[in-house]
């Protein structure tokens, strides 16, 4: 998947984070969200299998976040006339492991993603788009 397509929609997910307000909704207590899906953008699909990690957000923005950014990636894929199928989104008590790598402190928010099923030339650009959203990037 394009890195810019990734980095527009994980702009989503920070714009969320710094702008979602605290309530005493939450999502039954998990501390991540792994999205799974399969996204369909000029007659390529790459699979979206992501999880979301919280570190210190209040459990009110962890859950916008997450779920902003399902939809989100669901929606800019539609908006450049991709499609999406086979989506989930699981909440759960942590991220699986191993992970192929980890961003954390993604946008100088709280949060760890985790990556899983990407491609060699995908992983090796992970580096690169995770420091360019100010994040740490480790790998498993």
């Amino acid at each position: 998947m394009p890195l810019n397509f990734r980095i527009a929609a994980a702009v989503s997910v920070l714009a969320i984070l710094c702008s979602a307000p605290a309530s005493a909704t939450d999502a039954a207590g998990a501390q991540a969200c792994h999205l799974t899906g399969v996204i369909n953008l000029m007659g390529v699909s790459e699979v979206m299998d992501d999880c979301i990690e919280n570190a210190g957000v209040s459990q009110a923005q962890f859950r916008t976040a997450c779920e902003s950014h399902f939809d989100g990636a669901k929606d800019l894929a539609r908006q450049v006339g991709g499609s999406v199928s086979n989506d989930r989104l699981a909440w759960l008590p942590r991220c699986p492991a191993p992970s192929q790598g980890q961003c954390s402190g993604f946008g100088g928010v709280p949060i760890t993603v985790h990556y899983y099923s990407r491609p060699g030339d995908e992983l090796a650009r992970l580096p690169e788009g995770c420091a360019a959203l100010g994040g740490r990037y480790s790998s498993s």
